[in-house]
């Protein structure tokens, strides 16, 4: 995917590097005024109140009127401010209400009135990239950031430069999640990690939040819950009144501990979430549909099947209409009643589900969720009347196209059983050198609890070993 062309010939001010590292600590306005006490009146702004209406309305009103007002002069009381105001735009309040598309767009369009060194040019393509993986494009996500890499505009600040660079590797770590090559996301994102807390960058808790999300998916739930609900981190978030991630927090806390069985944890997790929800129900509409998904996970493992139905439906119902629209949570509130209907024993109804979601997911671009339909599919095999030999190959196949690897691994141990079971050695020998496969793509930790968890001893015998 090609950079947008610059044709600027706009200068940067004498505040560009105060205001980029001002911003690479800290993303909110009321924090930018406050840490940073004379950033504001240097900007050009009468007030601290100008400033904080200024940037709200970059990141709230109508993604044309902002681009309109900052393409003139008088959109902004100086170029850097300019700057800045299009990072906020471009990063929006409801991050995921934005496509890839958008974003080129609004990069694009503000392109000839800011300077060509900005750093607003690498923000706009971490924030590109990462909603191309959230589209189902991580390959575009890579070609863009490898083109980005060979014209990077140069920094005359260190410090910038390293921000610039850490964007990057970032986002490629997201791109390399989608993929499925954990282990060199996770080796990558810790040195990210480095960077950002040495320079006290505000993306240090994005890359911990997507590092968290590493290990959830890699299988590692614990350790995952451990970056959610490190005390440090959720003392801080309460502190900067950041009740967007911290409702986020507990809402994958509590996926993880429902993923381990912990009931009691669970229900802590999603408490912290309903009581900090009404802080921004109106500004993050999508996360109240989660609160219902995880209500109806949590209700389904306490074998209180009534009202797991009921939220799970809620949830469905709910992502069908907010707005802007949730496609990967109505998915994912799909997936979680299929699952409910194969726990009731209703196999016709979790199949017909199930293999409607796969595509459903491939049509909308969520690999991801693709995946955990994939999966799904495999644990017929391990019910007490399994499909036969036909649907197992033609199942088997399917699987392969599973991204995530610990979720694979998981998907060939449930097929390893009915091919001992049914098939013999030959086939479930073909399954093990599969899965032996995938260890190159998982840290050494993770491939070792996924070996504990899903290929029990008894599977394990020298005879399909050899």
């Amino acid at each position: 995917m090609s950079l947008p062309a610059s044709t600027s010939n706009t200068p940067a001010d004498n505040l560009q590097n105060n205001t980029w590292i001002a911003f690479a600590r800290s993303e909110k306005p009321a924090e930018l005024s406050g840490e940073f006490h004379s950033l504001y009146s240097r900007l050009g702004f009468a007030s601290r109140l100008d400033f904080h209406d200024a940037m709200n309305k970059a990141m709230l009103a109508p993604i044309q009127e902002v681009i309109e007002e900052l393409s003139v002069e008088s959109g902004s009381p100086s170029v850097s401010a300019r700057e800045l105001l299009a990072a906020f735009l471009i990063r929006r309040n409801d991050y995921y209400g934005v496509s890839a598309k958008e974003t080129r767009m609004i990069h694009e369009a503000l392109l000839p009135y800011l300077p060509g060194n900005s750093p607003f040019h690498g923000y706009a393509i971490f924030h590109q990239s990462n909603r191309l993986v959230q589209e189902g494009k991580a390959m575009e996500a890579l070609e863009l950031l490898d083109n980005f890499e060979k014209a990077i505009p140069a920094q005359s600040d260190e410090v910038i430069s390293i921000w610039q660079k850490t964007l990057v590797v970032t986002a490629r770590c997201m791109a390399l999640t989608s993929l499925g090559l954990f282990r060199e996301a996770t080796d990558q994102l810790e040195a990210a990690l480095r960077e950002a807390r040495g320079l006290s960058f505000t993306l240090t808790s994005i890359i911990e939040y997507h590092l968290a999300i590493l290990f959830r998916d890699s299988g590692q739930q614990s350790q995952a819950i451990s970056i959610w609900q490190h005390q440090a981190r959720v003392k801080q978030l309460k502190e900067n009144q950041c009740w967007e991630n911290l409702v986020v927090n507990y809402l994958n806390a509590c996926r993880c501990s429902i993923d381990l069985k912990d009931a009691k944890s669970a229900q802590f997790a999603l408490e912290e979430a309903e009581r900090y929800l009404p802080h921004i129900d109106s500004k993050y509409p999508r996360l109240r549909g989660y609160l219902y998904l995880r209500q109806g996970e949590l209700a389904t493992l306490k074998e209180d099947y009534l009202t797991g139905e009921e939220r799970l439906t809620a949830a469905i119902d709910y992502f069908e209409k907010v707005l802007p629209p949730c496609p990967e949570g109505w998915l994912e509130s799909r997936i979680a009643l299929g699952h409910y209907a194969l726990l009731q024993d209703n196999i016709p109804l979790a199949w017909a589900i199930i293999k409607k979601l796969i595509m459903e997911a491939e049509e909308l671009g969520h690999m991801a969720l693709r995946s955990q339909a994939l999966l799904m599919q495999t644990w017929f095999f391990v019910t007490d009347q399994p499909p036969g030999q036909d649907t197992f190959e033609e199942v088997h196949d399917q699987v392969r196209m599973i991204h995530n690897p610990a979720l694979l691994f998981h998907a060939f141990s449930n097929l390893l059983t009915y091919a001992i079971d049914h098939l013999g050695e030959s086939e479930a020998q073909n399954i093990l050198d599969q899965m032996e496969s995938l260890r190159d793509r998982l840290t050494d930790e993770s491939y070792d609890q996924l070996l504990d968890k899903h290929l029990p001893s008894h599977l394990r015998e020298p005879e399909l070993e050899n």
